[in-house]
């Protein structure tokens, strides 16, 4: 798990230092601040630098799969650094360089980190969780994915998948199958959030926009089912939002935790370029959940 994380010359993030990191990590900030640019940095840092994982990177921005200026902090030739806290003992990090139009990659002695994402995008099931479910579908795993579905829906009794990526249910008191694709997208996006989790034994899992397609009341459930999967799995997770309201129902249920640092509210601000990131416990979440109860 990784205990803090500095970001120096990556995209928009100049300089970003995050001191102390939680097991459960929710990143808040304006749009164009840097939330899913610091998905992608620690995607970089998890896969070593993956050349894959660059072009992918490259691509879902629109950029070319040679640009890779773009990675870069502004134009500047400073090489990009991501890893943990310079003064820690054991040091992970990922140092990229772009020499003669070509990147150079660096890594300290670690293995890579499984890794697993969940887009805001909440379409259909993709190939790679396809996968995933095919990895889990004869294991008790299915039954943890079975759980995070009836969040939405609490007569669904078994899920299938079928050819290209189809899925559909059994729900309790219907006689025949149920397209899933025809239940709405927050519930593709709970199966996606869900098949991701279940697999990110000792990994980590980044979750974009966590709100699309679901319902406040609903959050509250899958925050409890995020926080009993990750605990169990020694799962670290990552996730950003835009919405107080997310942030309301996740300080709810952290308040509810036998230990309350297992979650954190990390807002990253942005003033005259520069980019800060403040770090927001459970006493300080508490007193912003008492002022919003009030407010309301």
């Amino acid at each position: 798990m990784l205990k803090s994380l500095e970001i120096h010359n990556y995209k928009n993030l100049d300089t970003l230092i995050i001191p102390s990191l939680s097991r459960i990590n929710l990143i808040t900030a304006p749009n164009n601040a840097g939330k899913t640019t610091l998905l992608e940095a620690i995607t970089l840092l998890a896969t070593k630098g993956n050349a894959k994982m660059i072009d992918s990177i490259l691509n879902a921005r629109g950029s070319s799969d040679v640009d890779y200026a773009s990675l870069f902090h502004y134009g500047t030739t400073d090489a990009i650094y991501i890893g943990t806290a310079s003064d820690e003992q054991q040091q992970t990090f990922v140092r990229i360089k772009l020499e003669n139009y070509q990147l150079e990659v660096e890594t300290s002695d670690f293995q890579p980190i499984n890794l697993h994402y969940t887009s805001s995008n909440i379409g259909d099931i993709s190939v790679d969780e396809q996968r995933l479910w095919d990895n889990i579908a004869l294991t008790n795993k299915k039954y943890d994915v079975i759980a995070a579905l009836k969040i939405l829906e609490p007569r669904i009794e078994d899920i299938h998948f079928g050819a290209n990526c189809s899925v559909i249910v059994r729900l309790s008191g219907v006689e025949a199958p149920v397209s899933l694709r025809s239940m709405g997208g927050g519930i593709n996006h709970i199966l996606s959030i869900a098949l991701n989790l279940v697999c990110s034994d000792n990994g980590i899992v980044l979750i974009d926009e966590i709100e699309n397609g679901l319902h406040f009341r609903e959050i509250e459930k899958l925050w409890q089912f995020i926080f009993t999967l990750a605990e169990k799995l020694d799962t670290q997770v990552f996730i950003t939002t835009h919405s107080a309201d997310i942030i309301l129902s996740f300080t709810k249920i952290l308040n509810e935790q036998p230990n309350s640092a297992i979650g954190q509210v990390l807002r990253i601000d942005r003033k005259k370029e520069k980019i800060k990131a403040v770090m927001m416990d459970a006493d300080a979440l508490a007193d912003f959940y008492e002022l919003k109860l009030e407010a309301r």
